[in-house]
């Protein structure tokens, strides 16, 4: 098996644990409930681009994953900023260059999106 943890180490500075922020954005309920009624923040996992939840870059599910735009546009407390040169080749060395492909895809369909409120250097709501 592929050892990735070396790759971890060289995480971007805007890859953070994003728990305790998450937990504030929880009861605004982004997004439908997931299967088995649990609460769907609207933030991509980590785990979908090859990462962990200590690595998380805060992305906006709507945004990076799917062809709508975000229902909530500016106010959105998901990253909506397109990667960093140094994000893109981080995600591409934890063997995901696939889905970062797929997730350019996804941003700019079915146009780019407005900004949003999330700060990736700090990565929270601004």
């Amino acid at each position: 098996m592929w050892d990735k943890r070396p790759h971890f180490e060289t995480a971007p500075s805007t890859a953070t644990d994003l728990h305790a922020y998450n937990m504030y954005v929880l009861p605004d309920m982004h997004g439908e409930p997931r299967a088995g009624g649990h609460g769907n923040d609207g933030k991509v996992n980590p785990s979908k681009y090859g990462s962990i939840k200590e690595l998380d870059l805060g992305l906006c599910y709507e945004t990076f994953f799917s062809d709508k735009d975000c229902r909530h546009g500016g106010r959105c407390r998901w990253r909506h900023a397109f990667f960093r040169p140094e994000e893109r080749s981080w995600i591409s060395s934890l063997g995901a260059k696939g889905v970062v492909d797929l997730m350019e895809y996804a941003w700019r369909t079915p146009h780019a999106p407005v900004c949003s409120a999330f700060d990736i250097q700090r990565g929270l709501a601004a």
